[in-house]
């Protein structure tokens, strides 16, 4: 079976305002997120940069990619992001166009935000951002206790977001799943034993693979010994050996012998 390995240079790379827009003259809180070909969050950082050359905002990812930052974008302006991913691959993407007018919502730290009825706190609120708009179903935004005695209660806001029907497949939070395919079983290489004198008119063995050991281990002078019958028709043989030391390096061994 094929074994396709996915380009390790490419990624996608996503900046996501909180409110969904980026309004002019609006502090705005952009939510960030990095894959790779394997759709695995990867360590990103970098800079905003507007049209006119001045950075205006510094970024970097804390969880599995995704991070956040804080603008506040001027109308007539573009805005980039310019970093680099895993320290080493450059990238450049041009952010939302900004708006001249519009409303922006923002979770200060005396407000709640609600996921599915499970309170998110600030250190968790990356999961939010994360969110696209196709998951999500409604969004509520209610007083905590209007007629609460502190001022700071009655000023308090509750933001609930519901998502649709399996859109969010994980509902804790605070842990990390993930499913491992695993590995196949390692099967035993087709190797015949000619215990016994051919038979004449006997089908020939025509391998053109004669031997394979997935698991071959040196002695202390660092020699291994391996049996095994050549096949019937003429040929150069190829042998290639492939391990690692002890001090884990890889080591690889050519040869060529010819059966007559």
């Amino acid at each position: 079976m094929p074994i396709i390995i996915p380009d390790s240079t490419k990624y996608n790379i996503g900046f996501s305002p909180e409110s969904g827009s980026l309004v002019s003259g609006v502090n705005t809180v952009v939510g960030f997120k990095a894959v790779d070909a394997m759709g695995k969050g990867c360590d990103v950082k970098g800079k905003i940069v507007s049209s006119d050359g001045d950075t205006v905002s510094w970024f970097e990812s804390f969880h599995i990619g995704m991070g956040k930052l804080n603008l506040l974008p001027i109308y007539g302006k573009k805005y980039y992001a310019i970093g680099m991913v895993k320290n080493k691959f450059p990238f450049k993407t041009e952010l939302a166009e900004i708006l001249p007018e519009g409303f922006s919502m923002l979770v200060q730290n005396n407000d709640t935000a609600v996921l599915d009825n499970m309170t998110i706190n600030r250190r968790d609120d990356y999961v939010i951002y994360a969110l696209s708009m196709e998951q999500v179903d409604r969004i509520l935004i209610s007083k905590s206790d209007p007629l609460a005695d502190s001022p700071t209660l009655r000023n308090r806001y509750v933001i609930s977001i519901y998502t649709k029907p399996g859109a969010i497949e994980k509902k804790e939070f605070y842990t990390i799943s993930e499913q491992i395919a695993g590995y196949d079983k390692a099967r035993e290489f087709y190797s015949p034993t000619y215990t016994k004198p051919k038979i004449e008119g006997e089908r020939q063995d025509l391998r053109t693979t004669i031997y394979w050991n997935h698991s071959i281990s040196t002695d202390e002078n660092g020699e291994a010994t391996v049996k095994f019958y050549n096949a019937d028709k003429p040929a150069y043989i190829r042998v290639q050996a492939e391990g690692m030391n002890e001090q884990g390096i890889p080591v690889m061994g050519r040869m060529v012998y010819v059966v007559r």
